[in-house]
């Protein structure tokens, strides 16, 4: 004990003489000596009991209980519960507790303002969370805080107060690999999906159904559904999905199975209005909207031609805004240069009008099958040549070439008439008749003549109202060419 000073020189008194009485050691010496002793191992000692408060050494190593705490000197390592510790502090077996309260840090690093710590965090003792402090300077304050995880269990980087199991303030978080992949699993076992960065693309994937539902690749082309940039040809190989390009470019397609499935749906709701608008350079060009609940295709203003599809007339309109309004004699339907081919329709045109004595409803070419008979019986014979008519409205144009009409061998009684019309006549129509011959009559001097009648041309002398009948028929062969207008119900 370096604190203790001997009082009594032992020594000296032993190289007396034994005659010298110096040479006794008194009592009150071993007094004096013991009550020395007793004064060093006290300075030692707490006054609490017997701890001692000044440093022990040890020159080789110290176990307690064998392996219940071990100390390797000559390593100095430390061993709990281990005889052979391999590190500064080893615990073989068993838990490490730090019972004190909040503030409480497992430090690493020597200065006091310069280390990095694990500090528990929380006053209250069943809310316990730890926060980690780093530093490469930290400064008089000590290391900041880096990171924290809450009694919760939520993990707060650059915050104190983390709200989810992972929160990250005024920082980034990046993951590095050869295949980055952060996976997202439904604990109710519906779709689990994962998001990927692989060869420069991002990608959104469906692990439960092995397939990339979304990918933004390295061109910056937007794909959903598809991984193929050509989804608008099918013959190439193309695929069914929404491709986005960085040329602006948008194609869809989707492959469907009913006629009534679509591409596209597009709903307005609230008021009528634009549901697509066109520009060009900036400027608004046209738009596709709904009227009244009609759909309504134009222009910008009203200099600009616009139809709507009236569903409750089924009508095509033309309109002149994009408020739908009425567009009355304005519109024409092709140009002097730029004409539709063929129209088909199944009703009737108006023309120069809206009445009904505008309205043209039919217009028909073809040829017709005339016959020489009596109006009471027989006929005659003849080669034909042509016959055709044409009917516009309720008008029908006729004509007809006849040769070798066998007049020799006729047996016609009655009126002559030409029958078979195209179509039954309603009023009485002239029809112009050029023949050879035809009558007894000389033919420069007695014209012959026609009117419809039902289904059929009489014939008439000239102007006179005196029918041609089998009398006055000549005997040798001749030719008729008729030509004529009539109207007709049909």
């Amino acid at each position: 004990m370096s604190n203790y000073t001997i009082t009594t020189d032992f020594g000296a008194k032993d190289s007396l003489p034994s005659s010298n009485d110096s040479k006794v050691v008194r009592g009150s010496e071993f007094t004096t000596e013991f009550t020395n002793i007793q004064t060093a191992i006290a300075t030692k000692a707490d006054t609490a009991g017997d701890t001692f408060t000044g440093v022990v050494n040890f020159s080789a190593d110290v176990a307690v209980n064998t392996n219940t705490l071990f100390v390797d000197v000559s390593e100095a390592k430390v061993g709990i519960g281990t005889s052979s510790p391999s590190s500064a502090l080893d615990l073989g077996s068993g838990d490490l507790r730090f019972t004190g309260g909040a503030g409480q840090d497992i430090v690493w690093g020597s200065a006091s303002i310069d280390y990095a710590a694990i500090r528990r965090t929380d006053p209250a003792s069943q809310d316990v969370g730890l926060a980690f402090h780093t530093t490469t300077n930290a400064g008089v304050d000590g290391p900041p805080e880096r990171m924290r995880i809450t009694h919760a269990g939520n993990v707060g980087i650059g915050t104190t107060n983390p709200s989810k199991k992972l929160h990250v303030k005024d920082g980034d978080v990046r993951i590095e690999s050869t295949f980055p992949r952060l996976y997202l699993t439904d604990t109710n076992q519906n779709s689990d999906y994962s998001i990927i960065n692989s060869d420069g693309s991002f990608s959104i994937y469906d692990d439960t159904n092995a397939v990339y539902r979304m990918t933004i690749d390295s061109s910056g082309t937007l794909l959903v559904g598809t991984t193929d940039t050509s989804v608008y040809n099918s013959a190439s190989g193309g695929n069914t999905g929404f491709v986005y390009s960085p040329n602006h470019l948008l194609q869809v397609a989707r492959e469907t199975t009913t006629s009534t499935q679509s591409v596209m749906n597009l709903n307005k709701m609230g008021v009528d209005g634009n549901i697509i608008e066109f520009y060009k350079d900036g400027t608004n060009v046209g738009s596709i909207g709904t009227v009244a609940g009609d759909i309504r295709i134009g222009g910008s203003d009203n200099n600009h031609a616009g139809i709507r599809f009236a569903a409750s007339t089924k009508a095509v309109i033309p309109v002149k805004n994009t408020d739908g309004d009425l567009s009355d004699n304005t519109t024409d339907l092709g140009a002097s240069n730029s004409r539709f081919e063929d129209l088909y329709l199944s009703g009737g045109v108006y023309l120069g009008g809206t009445g009904s004595a505008n309205k043209l409803d039919d217009y028909e070419e073809g040829t017709w099958t005339p016959a020489i008979t009596g109006s009471t019986s027989g006929s005659a014979s003849y080669t034909p040549s042509q016959a055709n008519y044409t009917k516009i409205g309720n008008q029908v144009y006729i004509q007809c070439y006849l040769t070798t009409v066998r007049l020799d061998t006729h047996n016609i009684v009655g009126e002559v008439q030409i029958s078979g019309l195209p179509f039954s006549s309603a009023k009485f129509g002239r029809v112009q008749v050029g023949h050879t011959n035809l009558t007894t009559a000389n033919e420069n001097t007695n014209q012959i003549a026609g009117y419809t009648s039902g289904s059929a041309i009489s014939l008439r002398e000239g102007s006179t109202t005196s029918a041609v009948t089998d009398s006055d028929l000549n005997t040798s062969s001749t030719s008729l060419m008729v030509s004529g207008v009539y109207t007709t119900n049909a």
